[in-house]
């Protein structure tokens, strides 16, 4: 009978073999969660656990709109600084400010917002005001991180720009303590502007002329432009919110350029007329801010003045011009009939149109003449003419006139002439169409020359 062999039986372990193969186990066990320990720390965390960021808030998307669309008026077409077509964004207690610069003028637009964290940044201004108008309305959320910037829409849509520090954007000067203050109604200060900028000049050449002269006393404010052709000057009453000392000059006079001026009319026609402006001007640096609400948000425009003391004195040349004649017309009437004698005048440079004046008929013979094209010829009847104006010829740029007659807001017009190689004097006459205003105006126009 076949024998079967019986597997063999393990001897016992000895007492320090099996103490060796415990310590191997532990060590490999501590390896095991040392390699594990390791792994952990080099993987990145659940996107639930929220990272600390620079900037973290949210706002309406449709406040952010709004005011991008305002602070991008300080936003050069060609900046001489990558950072200068960025808006700084920062936050202060419940509110985000986001400010612009040219460094010549800056905007300051204050909108409230929830704030989850301290911090500012700077992102490029169009990308961000086409990125919010893009977002559907409702909350936006913003969070800074180094330099980027990452929105967060209502439907949960992202988008990462990439920004630059904000301690690389300009500082602004502060205007001081020592500073005049004045509150003026926006209708009443959109009214002086409106009479004034055109008549300043857009020629870069002439840079002293491209501003508006203002003027504050304890009565009045005096806005003053020209471009070298005409001359533009209008008046309010003016009752200063905070009276300056004894000791300090009877006015306060600053230059400030036609651009800021036309922004803050753009501003001001956002606002509503029935609001109030607010202006502060500090002589030691020569600076001028102007505050106002719009839609709910706050708006700070400030600019460097021009220099003053290089700005011509056309007011005392226009002094010495002797005036003794005058001529009284529907300004409505007048801007119509030398309206009909552009065609003629075609798009060649020259605009030169005739006025000869008829005081036995009392009306005003209007011609324009091109030798390609043609003549033509109008006749307005005056309202009165003096008696001594025989026969007399003034010619002038039909363009500039146009320019002056449709800056009045009376029914009539009154032409006050001397000789035919000094300025006409335009006044405002008749019934004015915002009789509360109060407004004063008068306007220059300096004749052509004969060739």
């Amino acid at each position: 009978m076949p024998t079967i062999a019986s597997p063999p039986i393990a001897e016992p372990e000895s007492t320090s073999t099996t103490k060796s193969k415990r310590r191997q186990k532990q060590t490999i066990e501590e390896r095991s969660r040392q390699s594990t320990k390791s792994k952990s720390a080099s993987t990145p965390e659940p996107a639930s656990i929220e990272v600390d960021t620079a900037l973290r808030l949210h706002c309406s998307s449709s406040y952010l709109g709004t005011a991008l669309d305002i602070a991008l008026a300080a936003v050069a077409g060609k900046p001489t600084q990558p950072i200068l077509s960025n808006v700084r964004l920062v936050t202060t207690g419940k509110t985000l400010v986001l400010t612009t610069t040219d460094m010549a003028f800056t905007i300051e637009v204050t909108l409230p917002a929830t704030i989850a964290a301290s911090g500012a940044i700077t992102v490029p201004a169009k990308l961000l005001r086409d990125t919010v108008d893009r977002a559907p309305k409702g909350d936006i959320s913003l969070a800074a991180q180094d330099t980027d910037l990452t929105l967060t829409d209502v439907q949960d849509g992202d988008y990462l720009l990439r920004g630059l520090s904000a301690e690389d954007f300009p500082a602004t000067v502060p205007l001081g303590d020592s500073k005049f203050t004045h509150r003026v109604a926006a209708k009443r200060l959109q009214a002086v502007l409106t009479g004034t900028a055109f008549a300043a000049s857009s020629d870069e050449q002439k840079k002293i002329l491209t501003a508006v002269r203002w003027q504050i006393d304890a009565d009045q404010l005096n806005c003053h432009a020209t471009d070298g052709h005409r001359v533009a000057t209008t008046t309010i009453a003016a009752n200063p919110s905070k009276r300056r000392k004894a000791a300090e000059a009877d006015s306060i006079a600053w230059l400030l350029p036609v651009k800021v001026v036309q922004h803050l009319m753009s501003l001001i026609d956002k606002m509503g007329v029935e609001q109030m402006v607010s202006l502060e001007y500090a002589a030691a640096t020569n600076q001028v801010c102007f505050k106002l609400t719009v839609d709910e948000l706050e708006v700070k425009l400030s600019c460097i003045c021009m220099d003053l003391t290089l700005y011509p004195n056309v007011q005392t040349v226009l002094a010495n011009f002797d005036y003794p004649h005058e001529v009284l017309v529907e300004r409505r009437d007048l801007i119509a009939k030398i309206e009909r004698l552009l065609p003629i005048l075609g798009t060649g440079k020259s605009r030169t149109i005739e006025l000869r004046f008829d005081a036995q008929a009392r009306c005003i013979h209007l011609a324009s003449e091109n030798d390609a094209i043609g003549r033509s010829t109008q006749r307005l009847q005056s309202l009165s003419m003096s008696a001594d104006l025989h026969d007399q010829c003034w010619l002038i740029d039909a363009a500039l006139a146009l320019t002056i007659l449709k800056a009045g807001i009376t029914t009539g017009t009154r032409l006050r002439l001397g000789l035919p190689s000094t300025a006409i004097e335009f006044n405002l006459a008749g019934d004015s169409e915002q009789p509360d205003l109060q407004l004063e105006a008068t306007y220059y126009l300096m004749p052509m020359s004969r060739e």
